[in-house]
């Protein structure tokens, strides 16, 4: 009985047994099969993860690379217009959101390799890859606040570059939204002046250049005495129409005074030459050259250069006629029922350079405002003894001369014509001179050519004297419109013209303009002339650092001292300690240095292409910008000193000739600091009005991700 109770417990005992390990079993193949089914799971959860990582890596990736090409082709010297810098440019430059995102997808993306990026992205995958990619501009304001003088295109606004990638059946999208300005680096009102004085009529803080003469006896300049600065900005060609007078003149300033002088010459009919400067008398001067004289009948006729200033009219007086007919042009576009518009601005100047190539450059006026005050230098008929004008000497060119002079000597009956008709415009006829015709002055000119090399009588030498003036002979006139005060007035009574021959005997109505002040800067929060608004970086030196460095390492080319600015305008804050840039200075692209205290600018190198392009502005807000002028090259920087009270331009070695192209000071250029003379030659195509000059030189910056520029 205990056998078989004892075998039915142990075969009770084994079935357990055989139960528990069947369900182990059982349990451990469920568990497999779980985790066979969980691992698959995952591993296929896994794979989809990673095509999502992928895709929103290539999305970020492409994104980056989309912003960092716009970045890379902004900042590109290229000028033409089919690179894709230019074109980008242009995609900014248009004035809605919806025209900007428009050029940017349509003109911009197809020059930026993007199709072969997407091609490298989806090799190589054993999925489909698709890209779209999207750029959208919003937020855009003007940078016009009414308070100063701004583009239509110059802006700010917000540029999104949304990029969607899709990997097999993973979609993923990364947007990124970064700032944009788009500004012209150069402030506009002043970027057309050779050299701004903020108070021209204020006094001797006005100084720029002068000539000291021994005494008012000679009138000879004293030896070694500081050279005038000869500004070089146009040639006989320019253009001297009022409209375009202020497009390219330039001026320089003589002595301790308000007063400034300028030759303008221009080849226009009647041998008249425009020049401005500040008018010390109401009536012509006539100058030192004159010509003869010849017997004309019982009188003897001389022929004079004279130069006076409109002020206010230039339509009365018993010779109104004689000027009608000279200015012609002006007469018709001011009729005489038409109050003329001369009202001097005193911002003139004197230039020219005949140690160039190109002979006599000649240089214009800018005026401030509404100014169309000239000078206007004329060579006329006289009689010798009274000074009286009876007639005005015609300009022709050497081929109407020529044919002029063939007529009159081989056609019968055509030789009293010749000078009356051709040559001098007498609107009285010569019975002004008490004679029946000019026939006595044939012979004179019918001998001489229109134009000889010895320096011996020409037709070209009467027309227009002055043009022939040489870097001395212009050096002396000015000593002789300059007494022993340093102050342009009516030229020393033995040193200059006789009074009767200054007093011309015109009756000009004008208005002594000494006491008119020029426009001027008006003061205001902004001490950078409209630039503060189009600061795009800004640079503030921790304690210890070096700004130069910092410029070097962010804003120069390959960490050479070749700025790199992109067209952009940067500001270095140093508390008003200033900046020292080093030598060796050069431009891969242009762009506005603001400074909020006084600059140091080093040498420069050679310029690698042309001497203004790209163009650089160096502003200090406070104190002056001095210039290590010991170097071989031009300055190329155009140099603004803006300080009301200390804003000058002026040279580490003053007795060293400069070499600037061009430059604006607002409160002095001490000829202390120039004695050594040279060249300030202005840039003619730095126009921030030009529509060429904005299509090449408009900068456009794009900021950090989630900030503001």
């Amino acid at each position: 009985m205990n056998d078989r109770n004892n075998m039915i417990r142990i075969g009770n005992r084994a079935g357990i047994v055989l139960f528990v390990v069947l369900g182990g079993i059982f349990i451990l193949s469920i568990m497999i099969m779980s985790y066979n089914h969980l691992v698959r799971g995952k591993f296929n959860e896994s794979r989809e993860l990673l095509k999502h990582l992928r895709a929103m890596k290539c999305a970020q990736s492409i994104s980056r690379y989309i912003i960092s090409k716009m970045k890379a082709d902004l900042i590109d010297p290229s000028s033409e217009t089919s690179s894709p810098g230019q074109i980008l440019r242009a995609a900014f430059r248009q004035n809605s959101a919806s025209a900007i995102k428009s050029e940017i997808l349509g003109n911009w993306m197809s020059q930026i390799g993007f199709n072969d990026l997407r091609s490298i992205l989806a090799s190589n995958q054993p999925y489909e890859v698709t890209v779209q990619t999207n750029v959208d501009v919003s937020d855009v304001k003007t940078l016009d606040d009414g308070n100063g003088f701004y583009l239509d295109f110059e802006k700010s606004g917000k540029i999104t570059v949304a990029v969607e990638v899709k990997v097999d059946q993973a979609l993923e999208k990364w947007e990124e939204t970064r700032p944009f300005r788009v500004v012209m680096p150069f402030p506009l009102p002043i970027t057309k002046f050779n050299l701004y004085l903020r108070d021209a009529s204020g006094g001797n803080e006005t100084k720029f250049n002068t000539v000291t003469i021994a005494t008012p006896d000679t009138g000879k300049v004293i030896s070694n005495s500081p050279r005038p600065l000869i500004l070089v900005n146009g040639e006989p060609n320019s253009s001297s129409t009022p409209e375009d007078i202020w497009k390219n003149r330039g001026w320089i300033y003589l002595g301790g005074g308000p007063n400034l002088l300028n030759r303008a010459a221009g080849q226009l009919e009647f041998g008249q030459n425009f020049h401005s400067y500040f008018p010390s008398a109401d009536k012509p001067i006539t100058l030192i050259f004159n010509f003869g004289p010849w017997p004309v009948g019982s009188r003897q006729v001389s022929f004079s250069v004279a130069r006076w200033g409109f002020s206010e009219t230039i339509y009365t007086g018993p010779h109104s006629q004689l000027w009608q007919k000279v200015l012609q042009r002006d007469f018709n576009k001011y009729p005489v029922t038409t109050k003329s518009r001369w009202a001097s601005s005193c911002l003139h100047l004197f230039g020219a350079n005949s140690q160039n190539s190109s002979a006599s450059m000649i240089s214009h006026t800018r005026v401030v405002g509404d100014i169309k005050d000239r000078f206007l230098e004329i060579c006329y008929l006289a009689d010798a003894a009274s000074k009286a004008p009876v007639g005005a000497v015609i300009s022709m060119n050497s081929t109407a001369y020529d044919n002029a002079r063939s007529s009159a000597s081989n056609i019968p009956g055509m030789s009293s014509l010749f000078v009356e008709n051709k040559l001098i415009y007498m609107p009285n006829g010569p019975s002004a001179l008490g004679v029946q015709d000019m026939s006595p002055l044939e012979p004179l000119f019918l001998s001489i050519p229109w134009l000889t090399t010895d320096g011996s009588l020409c037709y070209y030498t009467i027309m227009s004297k002055i043009d022939d003036c040489s870097y001395d002979e212009i050096y002396d006139m000015i000593a002789q419109y300059t007494s022993t005060n340093q102050k342009i007035d009516i030229p020393p009574t033995r040193a200059a013209p006789l009074s009767s021959e200054k007093d011309f005997q015109l009756e000009i109505e004008g208005i002594d303009t000494r006491n008119i002040e020029i426009d001027k800067i008006a003061a205001g929060d902004d001490p950078t002339l409209g630039m503060a608004r189009r600061i795009c970086y800004e640079i503030k030196p921790g304690q210890g650092e070096d700004a130069f460095k910092l410029i070097k390492e962010h804003f120069c080319y390959n960490q050479t001292h070749r700025f790199n600015l992109g067209n952009a305008v940067l500001r270095i804050v140093t508390g008003g300690a200033g900046l020292i840039l080093g030598d060796s200075l050069g431009r891969h692209t242009g762009g506005n240095i603001i400074v909020d205290g006084p600059v140091t600018v080093g040498t420069f190198e050679p310029p690698t292409s042309s001497l203004f392009d790209p163009p650089l502005m160096i502003t200090a807000e406070k104190g002056a910008i001095t210039v290590k002028n010991s170097g071989p090259n031009s300055t190329l920087a155009y140099l603004v000193a803006l300080d009301k009270n200390g804003g000058e331009v002026k040279f580490a070695n003053p007795n060293a000739p400069v070499n600037l192209v061009g430059g604006i000071a607002a409160h002095t250029m001490d000829p202390a600091n120039v004695a050594g003379g040279g060249n300030l030659t202005y840039n003619l195509s730095l126009d921030p009005t030009n529509s060429n000059f904005i299509k090449k030189y408009v900068g456009v910056v794009i900021g950090p991700a989630g900030g503001d520029i």
